[in-house]
């Protein structure tokens, strides 16, 4: 079989640890990756080869509350953007923390579009997979 329950390091959440064991033989598990689209295990000491029949012993502790602070970070994305309309952009899940972005707004306001005048575009970046940055000069509307 050549599946696996360790979750790779993605999409805001740290990879899982623990061991794989062969015939009583432990191997810990540093580092679960994508690369080339396949899950790989950085291994605590060789001696395995491709082929070898293996269990997988995770570390539940770490992969629970990774699995919290996840569903959490759900649960507050939703509750953000029911109250003020925010859209999460990125999280990062953690062990001693967890984070969320948003573009909640706390700012000053016109009393209508009318009053902002022209944008002018001045430039984009990609600030990641998922996130463009722009900038942008407000002109009078004379």
């Amino acid at each position: 079989m050549d599946t696996t329950a360790f979750y790779p390091n993605s999409g805001g959440q740290p990879h899982d640890t623990g061991s794989l064991a062969r015939d009583g033989e432990e191997f810990p598990v540093l580092y679960v990756g994508l690369t080339d689209g396949k899950i790989c295990n950085q291994l605590g000491r060789a001696g395995l080869v491709e082929g070898d029949r293996v269990a997988g012993f995770i570390d539940w502790e770490r992969r629970y509350m990774f699995m919290r602070s996840h569903t959490a970070c759900h649960l507050l994305s939703a509750f953000i953007y029911r109250e003020t309309g925010a859209m999460i952009t990125g999280n990062q899940i953690g062990e001693d923390r967890s984070r969320v972005d948003l573009q909640a707004c706390g700012g000053t306001h016109v009393g209508r579009t009318g009053k902002i005048g022209f944008v002018k575009m001045l430039k984009a970046e990609n600030k990641g997979r998922a996130n463009r940055r722009v900038y942008f000069r407000v002109l009078d509307g004379d």
